[in-house]
């Protein structure tokens, strides 16, 4: 708190160790079109913790208007003009993690790619994004999904692509946007995703294709989270 950091930029370049804890204060983060890397590992009984400080607000915006989606969308969701591709707002690559207490939101692609192991993601709330709010990608597992709130979202809120072990608990999936695509579930389980478990989530006001939540079925099965020249999402 003494030491605070001039943006979350730093998160990338801070080291840590198991047990320690960083503490974001109020205000909005404008995030770069990059995005952030974590990829901090803690151990099980300390886990390294970001979190929203005493709770207040705090906000990370990818910047992304409506009339940029609407362009993407337009476009097919294709790669974009910089680097051949767009990013998440976050990618979570690391282990032993407890992500607590932030706001997502401005999200172009995905507010959160999630590459991990053994991470918890708990009491954030994500508006928005042009496809899904939490995206998994195959190899990735034992994530605990609590008690977020996801809105806005224009494909799937939680897309658990080829996840082991993801617990989905206590979260509110409500008032996406149907108004640029065709919408796809709430909860998505697909491309080889095993042992996914559901309690206690609330669906309501919601505008989808199918169901709010469908267990299984579609796509690929080697979706790794690379881009087209190899590097990490």
């Amino acid at each position: 708190i003494d030491k605070p950091l001039k943006d979350v930029s730093a998160l990338e370049k801070i080291q840590t160790k198991p047990g320690d804890a960083i503490a974001l204060r109020a205000g909005t983060y404008n995030i770069a079109e990059e995005g952030i890397k974590i990829k901090f590992v803690g151990e099980p009984t300390q886990p390294v913790k970001i979190f929203a400080y005493e709770g207040e607000k705090v906000i990370l915006d990818h910047g992304t208007t409506y009339e940029e989606l609407k362009k993407m969308v337009a476009e097919g969701m294709k790669p974009g003009p910089k680097n051949g591709h767009y990013y998440p707002l976050s990618s979570v690559r690391g282990k032993y993690l407890v992500i607590e207490g932030l706001t997502f939101t401005g999200c172009l692609e995905n507010c959160m790619l999630y590459a991990g192991s053994h991470n918890i993601i708990k009491d954030n709330t994500f508006i928005g994004g042009g496809e899904e709010n939490i995206k998994t990608i195959t190899g990735s597992s034992d994530v605990l999904v609590l008690n977020n709130d996801f809105s806005g979202f224009m494909n799937e809120a939680i897309d658990i692509f080829g996840a082991h072990r993801a617990y989905i608990v206590g979260n509110k999936f409500h008032d996406n946007d149907a108004s640029l695509r065709v919408t796809s579930p709430a909860i998505w389980a697909k491309a080889g995703a095993k042992d996914v478990s559901y309690l206690n989530n609330e669906f309501y006001n919601l505008d989808v294709n199918i169901h709010a939540m469908v267990l299984g079925g579609c796509c690929w099965h080697n979706w790794d989270g690379k881009n087209s020249d190899g590097s990490l999402k």
